[in-house]
């Protein structure tokens, strides 16, 4: 092998780890997520699901749209996304309750 060829597969492998310690700083920053914030986004989305759902809703009524399935998987996923919001705060607030009756 000459030494141009060992250099050039010395340079491929150092662009390759660099790239991954680059993606996995990324991937760090993005599991740095505040459980507040992830809680909060969760509120916010099963909202719009549910706005979402009664859009589908009155236009279905007013006879703009005709096709009750949409309607229908539209105000399910916002049942399952308020369900769910839901199930999450109880055990928070269960959570809560069971740290707070700790004894120190």
């Amino acid at each position: 092998m000459d030494i141009s060829r060992l250099s050039a597969m010395h340079q491929l492998m150092t662009s390759q780890i660099q790239s991954q310690q680059t993606m996995s700083k990324q991937a760090t920053q993005k599991n740095n997520i505040n459980f507040g914030d992830l809680f909060t986004q969760q509120i916010k989305d099963t909202n719009q699901l549910q706005h979402n759902a009664d859009m589908e809703l009155q236009s279905f009524m007013m006879g703009e749209s005709e096709n009750i399935h949409d309607v229908m998987i539209a105000m399910e996923e916002a049942t399952i996304a308020l369900e769910l919001t839901t199930q999450v705060r109880n055990k928070l607030v269960d959570s809560y309750q069971e740290l707070k009756n700790m004894q120190i």
